[in-house]
């Protein structure tokens, strides 16, 4: 079956609803997700990109069947004013689909997401940008089940036989660290010495990171939750 229109907060999120859609829009305040849209669906004309803020977007209430929100609530100041906008957004008897890390894991792979998300929004709050600290797996839930939604369906997305120090993986975070730094400091980070680097490796050695790194983002604890108006 496919739903006529949806929207989406994220490339990652655009892809988990786009086979179901014939026409979904992303909508993003940074220009580096416009990019990534660009690069990721160029061949879907379907899939759209819109840069702006969705709490001040012009868009009319039950204008979407589906409604998706992926690691972006950290983002924002107010939780709950930006799943009630979500909600209002949707048709009768379409879907929200909240997708966010929790802090609350036991694994070493876990440890190490949530040391670096906490790490990264603590640099940006320090740049000036909105990024609050990640919820506790049983807030997160709490936050969304009285949004006045039925059919609850809760997916737990993790991978306890990761290896947090293989290599790839090790590798695949450098990425984030760099562009964090450069985002904070306005300067390509190099990878030498630089406080920001070195808090990082001090932080991920708490969680039994080397140099900072952690295992690939998308085998991080995640709690994703689906709801239906």
């Amino acid at each position: 079956m496919t739903w006529p229109r949806a929207t989406v907060s994220s490339s990652g999120s655009c892809a988990r609803v786009s086979k179901n859609h014939a026409e979904i829009i992303g909508i993003d305040l940074e220009p580096t997700e416009q990019v990534l849209f660009d690069e990721r669906f160029r061949d879907h004309p379907g899939i759209t990109f819109e840069l702006g803020d969705v709490l001040d977007h012009g868009w009319p209430d039950a204008s979407f069947d589906t409604v998706s929100i992926a690691h972006a609530l950290c983002r924002f100041h107010d939780r709950g004013l930006v799943l009630a906008r979500l909600v209002k957004l949707l048709r009768p008897g379409g879907t929200l689909v909240v997708a966010d890390e929790y802090t609350d894991q036991d694994t070493d792979a876990a440890a190490m997401f949530v040391e670096l998300h906490a790490w990264w929004a603590a640099v940006d709050r320090a740049s000036g940008q909105t990024h609050v600290p990640s919820l506790r797996r049983h807030q997160l839930v709490a936050l969304v089940t009285g949004l006045g939604l039925t059919d609850l369906r809760l997916f737990d997305v993790d991978d306890p036989d990761a290896d947090p120090m293989d290599p790839a993986m090790m590798e695949s975070i450098d990425g984030v660290i760099d562009r964090t730094i450069e985002r904070a400091t306005g300067r390509p980070s190099t990878g030498g010495p630089d406080p920001a680097r070195a808090d990082a490796s001090g932080r991920g050695a708490d969680a039994g990171l080397a140099g900072g790194r952690r295992a690939d983002m998308t085998r991080s604890p995640m709690s994703t939750v689906q709801w239906r108006r």
